[in-house]
């Protein structure tokens, strides 16, 4: 299953550690959005490390499952501000 991960973290060592974990599995398609795709179970890994990772009163980090006939129909406005790559991470 494709995943779109958003966050806003409002303290620079928490957002700076989010990112690095995402970057290790993900592609960052905007400033503070990833996509990656995992396997069954995975995602259930991924959200209690995310959660041991922010303030859940400060912080935000919305995680939306999207089907392959979306991500294909997606419209892209404007420049794209990191360069696409034509595979995707899987955790391990």
């Amino acid at each position: 299953m494709t995943y779109i991960i958003s966050y806003d973290i409002h303290e620079p060592k928490r957002l700076k550690s989010v990112s690095k974990y995402l970057e290790d599995f993900a592609r960052r398609i905007q400033a503070s959005v990833f996509q990656c795709e995992l396997e069954n179970g995975d995602m259930e890994k991924v959200k209690k490390i995310l959660l041991s990772m922010i303030d859940q009163k400060e912080d935000s980090l919305l995680i939306f499952p999207i089907c392959k006939k979306c991500i294909e129909t997606r419209i892209a406005l404007g420049i794209e501000l990191f360069s696409r790559k034509d595979e995707l991470f899987m955790i391990l």
